[in-house]
């Protein structure tokens, strides 16, 4: 497939020959993407036997259209282009596919991707979204990993910011403090019947020690607090910072947020110090010493010895 950052450009315009941009993408259905994504549709639009909950009558009904047959539909088509775009975001949300991975779905996101098309199939096939970079997408794909409750909340925050129809800033927002509770509750306040991201904050707050990230250091676990506490204070319901709604843009922040904190602490990035390993507490000890070696090298006069060094690591851990 094509990337939206290096799309490929015909031999004719790279030498000038043909005035159009090829590096645009867009978000209306051109000419040359209507009979590949009709072709597409027109195969699950049919009523199929084995597949009743595909036919083009529950669709039309669903976009309001007065067509009642694939025929009379693309007479519809004709006169709105568009009407791909919905039809193709009903198939993907109401269908029986099984997700991007679903050998079905593979050709339509590449049409889109190799037509220029501003949209693309979510990251779980429940519909069309807005085009973000590769990497981004690719981000998503691995917080999302995982059949559970933290994965369905970060693909919820994720389509609903950026799906075709009606983007939800509210939505967005709510499924993106969702995740990171998710992700972060078992770590911080495991005893916790009712953890809340207000609560974790708080925990984090109290003995910011009890915790490290594998950069290493109290400080990054405060700094990781202070990126929580303003997505907390931003959200909507506790004020919004201007106690407004919050903006499509400023949900879609959040959830950029919620991905790479889920991100990272599924791969373990925040731990808590009770819960070390004697591995994981071998290499403390090992970072304590270098720490304390370079101190030395630099003529500290406070340098404190490596026992009470670890001590302090450790304190409030258990």
């Amino acid at each position: 497939m094509n990337s939206e950052n290096q799309p490929y450009i015909p031999l004719r315009a790279r030498h000038g020959m043909d005035p159009r941009d090829y590096t645009a993408r867009t978000k209306d259905v051109e000419a040359h993407l209507c009979q590949p994504l009709w072709d597409w549709c027109h195969r699950y639009i049919v009523d199929h036997p084995y597949e009743p909950n595909l036919s083009s009558r529950r669709m039309c009904v669903a976009l309001r259209l007065e067509a009642s047959s694939p025929r009379a539909l693309e007479v519809e088509i004709a006169k709105d282009p568009d009407l791909l775009l919905d039809m193709i975001d009903w198939l993907l949300r109401f269908g029986d596919f099984s997700g991007c991975d679903d050998p079905r779905v593979a050709p339509l996101e590449q049409i889109l991707d190799e037509g220029g098309s501003a949209w693309r199939v979510a990251p779980d096939g429940r519909g069309l979204i807005e085009r973000t970079l590769d990497a981004e997408h690719a981000a998503v794909a691995l917080a999302a990993q995982g059949d559970d409750q933290i994965a369905a909340d970060i693909n919820t925050a994720w389509n609903v910011a950026w799906r075709r129809q009606e983007p939800s800033a509210l939505e967005a927002y709510a499924a993106a403090v969702n995740a990171i509770e998710g992700v972060l509750a078992p770590i911080v306040s495991p005893d916790n019947p009712r953890p809340t991201l207000g609560t974790i904050i708080y925990d984090l707050r109290q003995k910011p020690e009890k915790w490290d990230t594998r950069f290493r250091g109290v400080e990054t676990v405060k700094a990781l607090t202070d990126m929580l506490d303003e997505v907390w204070r931003s959200q909507h319901r506790h004020g919004g910072g201007r106690g407004l709604p919050n903006t499509l843009d400023e949900a879609r922040d959040a959830v950029y947020i919620a991905v790479a904190v889920v991100g990272l602490c599924r791969r373990g990035f925040l731990e808590r110090l009770d819960q070390l390993t004697p591995d994981e507490e071998a290499a403390d000890r090992r970072w304590a010493a270098e720490l304390r070696r370079e101190l030395d090298e630099d003529g500290a006069e406070d340098a404190i010895p490596v026992e009470d060094l670890f001590a302090d690591l450790r304190a409030g851990g258990g």
